[in-house]
């Protein structure tokens, strides 16, 4: 197989992968757009977020007027979901691999591979 071959069968089979991720991109921008009255604030969510159920944590536990503490605590606990599967993960991985390789798989994995 081809390497550009390789890259659209790639693409293909993200597809569904994508779906998902547009529809809650797009349900959390519609939410928060009005709530914030501004797109800036949703835009950086977005960005700064990996977690689409953190983003809405944040657009609802600022929207009740909570501090910035419970907004951090509120994320840090939805995400902690995350631990348990990289350190699943983490037992796969080769023992030789550089740190910052296996970091970077167990992040990515814990969260495309559930």
């Amino acid at each position: 197989m081809t390497r550009s071959n390789l890259f659209g069968k790639g693409l293909v089979d993200a597809l569904p992968v994508f779906a998902g991720y547009l529809s809650v991109g797009f349900t959390f921008g519609l939410a928060a757009a009005p709530a914030w009255h501004s797109a800036a604030l949703p835009v950086a969510a977005s960005m700064t977020h990996l977690s689409g159920t953190g983003q809405f944590v944040i657009l609802s536990l600022l929207g009740a007027g909570s501090s910035l503490a419970a907004v951090m605590a509120g994320i840090i606990a939805i995400n902690f979901r995350y631990v348990p599967m990289a350190m699943a993960v983490s037992q796969r991985l080769d023992p030789e691999m550089p740190l910052w390789q296996r970091l970077a798989r167990r992040q990515r994995c814990a969260r495309e591979c559930k």
